[in-house]
């Protein structure tokens, strides 16, 4: 894939739609999908309360990714929390009318286009944006603290830690495990993306990046040659 594919990536639409899904039929899907891709069955009394975006195929119908935004009620990202910390955490209290999470979040690359993850990452950012509008400027988000390959991915946001460890059990959960749990500012996301501009790139395509990798070692050789 050339690097002008990177555009056609960033730009083309077509294959994949995103909805809001209401239905109860789209949320059951969502929800069963969702435990087989992130191992958590969030309840559909959660889902029916939340903004829950799906990625739909155009050409199959079929749900081939998604997030979930709640930011009315109890969220479960804080409602996990051991009490002391939920009383004592200066974040939580600070902006604890302010917050909303995102949960859910996950990509079936074999049904989705080859754009897909690009786009989904784009589209969670948007409706982000929505919410700052409502005054929801702090986003939270829970991940298992054992994982580092998602410890990696979220560095990426120069979030603050609320809180790494044990956490209480909630319904659809398979196990309690250790998470780590992050709060993130939306006014300071995009300065973030700035920053880091390869973060986008690598989602669009591992390709371009592999290009622009080989181009830079390519670039070091022959100057190195020079040198001799």
């Amino acid at each position: 894939m050339g690097g002008g594919n990177f555009y056609e990536a960033l730009l083309n639409m077509e294959q994949i739609s995103f909805q809001i899904l209401r239905s109860e039929t789209d949320l059951k899907i969502y929800q069963q999908k969702t435990a087989e891709q992130v191992g958590v069955e969030l309840p559909l009394s959660y889902l029916r309360e939340a903004r829950v975006i799906g990625l739909k195929n155009k050409d199959t119908g079929e749900i081939c990714g998604g997030f979930t935004m709640a930011f009315t009620g109890s969220l479960r990202c804080i409602e996990q929390l051991p009490e002391e910390v939920k009383e004592t955490n200066f974040y939580l209290n600070k902006f604890k009318d302010r917050f909303f999470e995102i949960n859910g979040l996950w990509l079936n690359h074999a049904e989705a286009p080859a754009n897909g993850r690009l786009q989904l990452y784009l589209q969670c950012m948007q409706q982000a944006s929505l919410l700052t509008i409502k005054g929801k400027s702090k986003y939270v988000y829970a991940y298992c603290a054992d994982n580092q390959k998602l410890r990696d991915f979220y560095r990426n946001f120069n979030s603050k830690e609320i809180y790494e460890g044990p956490i209480r059990p909630l319904p659809g959960m398979k196990e309690a495990a250790r998470e780590r749990v992050e709060m993130g500012c939306m006014i300071q996301l995009p300065w973030t993306i700035i920053r880091n501009p390869g973060f986008l790139v690598q989602r669009a395509s591992n390709s371009p990046y592999k290009v622009l990798q080989g181009t830079f070692q390519k670039v070091a050789d022959f100057k190195a040659r020079k040198a001799l």
